[in-house]
């Protein structure tokens, strides 16, 4: 005799728990999971700054303190807007130089700049800005490649946060001749892929 569906499935639902039982819950759970995972990803997940090595920078001396000029691009890799309130270049011996001052270009005869201040980066966004660091370190640079770490203070934490490596090269040469003037240096040496110097020192 040839079993009708509905004599099949009463006889399958009295054997127990079916397939689609177990599913339909797992289905329900993991949809649920990938649309909570995917609002976070795209508007509460928090990032971090990454900072490229400076195309150039300008280096002074002045009352026995080292001054750092240097147009640096910070990227925001999250989705969370992220509220910097101060910054610093860290060498590898653990002296500091501090962000003291924000310029408007990197123009050896400048005249207007500006003190520090916090700034903000939207989320997945970046900012390019012209920082000033200053340290009392007579040999904070030192020939050759120097790595620093940017330190970066955001707001509402109390302690410094590193946020990735800015390269910068020096020759003795050059470095020898820095005071109160404005000197550049060209950074090609610290780019990932080598470039032609455009401009002569």
């Amino acid at each position: 005799m040839i079993e009708t569906m509905p004599t099949l499935l009463a006889q399958s639902s009295n054997e127990g728990m079916t397939f689609k039982d177990v599913a339909t819950p797992i289905i329900a759970s993991t949809t649920f999971l990938f649309t909570l995972g995917t609002f976070w990803w795209n508007n509460w997940r928090r990032g971090n700054l990454y900072a490229d090595h400076p195309r150039s920078f300008i280096l002074k001396r002045i009352n026995g303190h080292l001054l750092i000029r240097a147009p640096i691009i910070l990227q925001n890799s999250g989705a969370r807007t992220l509220s910097v309130v101060a910054m610093r270049l860290r060498n590898e011996e653990g002296h500091v130089a501090a962000f003291t001052r924000l310029h408007e270009a990197m123009d050896l005869d400048i005249k207007k700049s500006t003190f520090a201040t916090g700034f903000v980066i939207d989320g997945r966004d970046s900012k390019a800005m012209v920082c000033e660091f200053d340290s009392s370190e007579d040999d904070f640079i030192k020939p050759g490649t120097n790595n620093f770490h940017l330190d970066v203070l955001f707001s509402r934490r109390k302690k410094w946060t590193p946020n990735g490596l800015i390269r910068l090269s020096v020759t003795s040469s050059l470095l020898e001749r820095v005071d109160s003037r404005n000197i550049p240096f060209d950074n090609s040496a610290s780019l990932p892929c080598g470039l032609k110097r455009s401009f002569r020192i």
